[in-house]
């Protein structure tokens, strides 16, 4: 049998007990092929339909990425291309992370996901800018808001160390899924500030270009406004703990936002 990582060698399945704790604990049977004595990183074997979806999700985010590509001499395209490729790493991440079933997966797999997902925020709001100036914005804003999510992601890859964006991290599962329940630090809630922000300034500059927009163009112009508010709609329903099974819908909400953005650009 062939291991992950590349390595060859005979191995038998096993039989793994694990236990999420403090909420809920158990026995999980589940066949694995053991290799270097670690559990694999990518856990194929605990797929959901939820896991399902964001892969197709992702791939169509990567689609419309490398299809943004072609016309990233115009601006607007530019930045829809780093939105839709960050939403695909983001999404392709709680995919996997969905499908954990150690806390040593969750932690690596929040890392992969959250490299894009930190960088939604300041691409929105870049992309909401170059549509209604018609150019690229500001170097200098373009620099503060990259700036700003590149320290968040360096902070939160050194979390293990200060725990300043999550000051504790369980799992739990719920319904064949790995639901992570995360105990936020004090950077989370600027991060979140941030997520906010971006939504709000990035669907008031639609706003303004949907009024200034003649009739005609309106309808488009009205497709990239509502892009802007699955993915917030549904981060809240997750803060608010009305997501089923604690999933966090947000990843899920750039299934509609990409495509509503593309329809509307092109």
């Amino acid at each position: 049998c062939a291991g992950m990582g590349g390595f060859a060698a005979a191995a038998s399945p096993i039989t793994c007990n694990l236990s999420f704790l403090p909420f809920e604990s158990g026995t999980m049977p589940c066949t694995l092929f053991f290799c270097s004595g670690r559990m694999p990183m990518l856990p194929i074997h605990g797929l959901t339909i939820y896991s399902g979806l964001l892969l197709a999700g992702s791939a169509l985010l990567l689609l419309l990425a490398l299809g943004a590509a072609r016309l990233n001499q115009y601006p607007v395209g530019y930045w829809f291309g780093w939105l839709c490729l960050s939403g695909a790493v983001y999404t392709f991440g709680y995919a996997m992370e969905l499908a954990c079933q150690t806390r040593e997966q969750v932690e690596m797999w929040i890392a992969i996901e959250l490299t894009g997902a930190i960088f939604t925020p300041a691409l929105l709001i870049l992309m909401s800018l170059a549509y209604r100036l018609q150019r690229h914005p500001p170097t200098g804003l373009i620099a503060a808001l990259l700036a700003f999510s590149s320290v968040t992601l360096a902070i939160q890859y050194g979390n293990a160390q200060h725990h300043w964006m999550f000051a504790d991290i369980q799992i739990v599962q719920r319904n064949g899924l790995t639901i992570s329940l995360l105990a936020p630090g004090p950077w989370f809630y600027l991060h979140l500030m941030h997520i906010n922000a971006s939504v709000v300034i990035s669907s008031a500059l639609f706003w303004q270009c949907w009024r200034r927009a003649p009739a005609h163009h309106r309808p488009q112009v009205l497709l990239i406004l509502l892009g802007c508010l699955p993915p917030w709609l549904c981060f809240l329903c997750y803060l608010a703990d009305w997501s089923p099974a604690g999933v966090d819908l947000t990843a899920f909400g750039f299934l509609l936002t990409a495509p509503l953005f593309a329809l509307g650009l092109w």
